[in-house]
């Protein structure tokens, strides 16, 4: 009965919500800012209960993290977490793990990541054990970054199933170096390459030209070329501040980010 699971879950989770005293750090925020409470009276269901999670699955290294975001329309949780096991001047080794649970499945997966830094490149390999949609699926992947500028990654989907094809996928993403504002995507797996055009001038909005094009014959017909606009109004700040171009600054690839793929939230 995965809605009646869904169910349990977001009624413990605002009772735990509410139940508990949090005085200590917004992680839903930056692991690194303490809250800013202007507001007492005021309930925020997401980040209390992310503060919680926070002090039952983080292990106290300033690397730590834990993300959860409850979907009352859709009728979905979502839960990750990534712990800091090791790490030195050139390598980090993580544990990261998600929940997922809407009113048809109940998803999970933990694996470990490896990175491996030398001045603004990034080399890393990541594992992961994974139940999906009630099937057994294994991922193995790797990531190279230079910076903020370029990633390139792989990501090997085994199932467990005679029914489910597994699947090698590969991706790409390119900021141009001359013009930051414009940054490309290009990923392919076993059916279809995706190809994207993203144009970011401002923190306000975004317009991304998005090609989809399917390799097999049978599924020619699906492929399709999207425009999408996004806009992201920020009610706290100043709507001038939000019309001011974006200012590209060269970064190191983040060790302790969450790794994101196909299957992976």
């Amino acid at each position: 009965m995965p809605n009646m699971r869904l169910l349990y879950i977001m009624f413990i989770s605002v009772f735990l919500s509410y139940a508990t005293e949090y005085h200590t750090y917004d992680l839903n925020t930056s692991i690194f800012s303490p809250v800013k409470s202007n507001e007492a009276n005021t309930f925020d269901i997401s980040n209390n209960t992310n503060i919680f999670l926070s002090s039952i699955l983080e292990r106290g290294t300033g690397a730590d993290n834990t993300v959860n975001f409850i979907d009352f329309n859709n009728q979905s949780i979502n839960i990750k977490n990534i712990n800091l096991l090791y790490s030195n001047e050139y390598s980090t080794l993580l544990f990261q793990r998600e929940f997922f649970a809407d009113t048809n499945f109940v998803n999970y997966y933990n694996g470990l990541i490896n990175r491996f830094s030398y001045k603004d490149f990034t080399l890393g390999f990541n594992g992961f054990v994974n139940n999906y949609q009630e099937n057994n699926l294994y991922t193995l992947g790797s990531e190279f970054a230079y910076g903020n500028y370029f990633k390139f990654f792989t990501n090997y989907y085994n199932f467990k199933d005679e029914f489910l094809q597994d699947d090698l996928e590969f991706g790409l993403n390119f900021t141009i170096p001359f013009y930051s504002y414009l940054n490309i995507d290009l990923i392919k797996d076993n059916t279809k390459i995706t190809q994207s055009l993203n144009y970011n001038p401002y923190p306000i909005f975004n317009i991304s030209l998005v090609r989809q094009r399917y390799t097999n014959a049978a599924e020619a017909l699906q492929s399709s070329t999207s425009i999408l606009f996004n806009f992201n109004i920020f009610y706290n700040q100043s709507l001038r501040k939000q019309l001011k171009r974006n200012k590209f600054r060269f970064q190191r690839y983040n060790n302790y980010d969450f790794l994101k793929n196909r299957y992976l939230y």
